[in-house]
């Protein structure tokens, strides 16, 4: 299953919240701070929502599309 990025940044909340109840305020802030941050999009978030579901086809066209999916990385990067 592919999770969209608004779901991974979901995923990512939840994390940080265990991680707080598990380490500690700062320790969890220290292991937040210091880790290295992989960001995949791509293939799947243009297939399966532009192509086989139809469903951002119906708002944009593939160049305006590319632009919004990586507008959203650079925000959620951020």
């Amino acid at each position: 299953k592919v999770v969209s990025l608004s779901g991974q940044v979901e995923l990512f909340k939840e994390y940080k919240a265990r991680l707080r109840r598990v380490a500690g305020e700062k320790k969890a802030n220290d292991i937040i701070t210091n880790a290295q941050y992989l960001l995949v999009m791509g293939s799947n978030d243009i297939w399966s929502s532009y192509f086989a579901l139809g469903l951002r086809s119906k708002e944009y066209d593939i160049d305006s599309y590319t632009t919004f999916l990586v507008d959203k990385a650079a925000e959620f990067a951020k």
